[in-house]
């Protein structure tokens, strides 16, 4: 299952590429380059959130998201996030990693959104 979100920066795309994976990397995540364009976000222990679910706590729950830029017409830049669940987690598990990632993305626009 995927989810996707998206916002618009005021940057140009190598800038925003740039500036939001160094806060990533800031609040402890890992960003793992896929390309240029493209990364892999993640946080957490896969083992504690099947172990202990939602009560992992946020900073044990595994997330997982990708991270895309693209340049829009007036040249800035968008960025989507892709959220990944597996089944290994559970609903619960599941849930508290949407809710992490909503958290992130909402942090991430306000910071960075146009």
């Amino acid at each position: 299952m995927a989810k996707f979100d998206q916002i618009e920066t005021g940057l140009e795309p190598l800038a925003a590429r740039d500036a939001i994976h160094d806060y990533l990397w800031g609040q402890g995540w890992t960003v793992t380059q896929n390309g240029p364009w493209e990364a892999d976000v993640e946080r957490g222990s896969l083992g504690a959130t099947a172990l202990l679910g939602p009560f992992a706590g946020a900073g044990k729950h595994h997330v997982k998201f990708r991270m895309q830029v693209f340049a829009t017409p007036g040249g800035v830049a968008a960025v989507r996030f892709q959220r990944f669940t597996g089944g290994d987690i559970g609903n619960k598990g599941a849930g508290r990693a949407a809710e992490i990632f909503a958290e992130t993305v909402t942090e991430i626009a306000k910071q960075f959104g146009a």
